[in-house]
């Protein structure tokens, strides 16, 4: 087995690890018409598709049993917390010198906390899932940069249920002092405040 065929293997595992046990897996046929209505549906609920389905299905046989169906509706926005410009906290990240960061890893906390921002933003939370099916690496490496970033104040993680039909999920989430927190961790281990910290307090003040 090749390392892509081995990584899709995992993550298709991962993926069904997140769902109800009592969840079974079917095929489906419907219309074109149909089809459009369930994938925009799929698309406010933030879940994948087949999920969508078996909820609808659920509803559907529910109505026949003379049943109270479970309501279909948007999944609830995960609030934005960031207390300040989400640049600020990368333009920090880079600045910052912690002992056992290299430019490299500075650059591998960046990326990963800008991805994070742009779904925070949104409303959205990302689990380390997720975060490694969107860049292609493995949920081991999105767990240890979430470690790291989690000891040093800037990221949290919120547990979350029902999730893109994912019975509990635990989502990451940037936290609200980040920048803040970045700093005291940076004093803690260097002695000395990241350079320019100040002034990237003030953006967008």
């Amino acid at each position: 087995m090749s390392s892509r065929s081995k990584y899709v293997s995992e993550w298709k595992k991962a993926q069904k690890s997140l769902l109800p046990a009592s969840w079974r897996e079917t095929k489906t046929y419907v219309s074109e018409e149909t089809y459009n209505q369930l994938v925009e549906l799929a698309g406010s609920r933030q879940e994948r598709l087949p999920v969508t389905i078996g909820r609808v299905l659920d509803f559907a046989i529910s109505i026949i049993n003379q049943q109270e169906p479970e309501e279909l509706k948007p999944e609830p926005a995960v609030a934005t917390t960031l207390d300040v410009p989400a640049e600020a906290l990368l333009k920090a990240i880079l600045a910052s010198r912690f002992p056992a960061d290299t430019g490299a890893a500075r650059l591998r906390q960046f990326a990963f906390v800008q991805i994070l921002a742009e779904h925070n933003a949104r409303g959205e939370g990302l689990s380390s899932t997720e975060l490694a099916t969107l860049t292609g690496g493995f949920r081991s490496q999105m767990d240890l940069m979430a470690k790291l970033l989690m000891s040093r104040g800037v990221v949290t993680r919120k547990h979350a249920t029902g999730h893109k039909g994912a019975k509990n999920v635990k989502l990451l989430m940037i936290t609200k002092d980040a920048l803040k927190n970045l700093n005291e961790a940076h004093i803690a281990e260097t002695g000395d405040p990241i350079e320019g910290i100040k002034e990237l307090k003030k953006m967008g003040r």
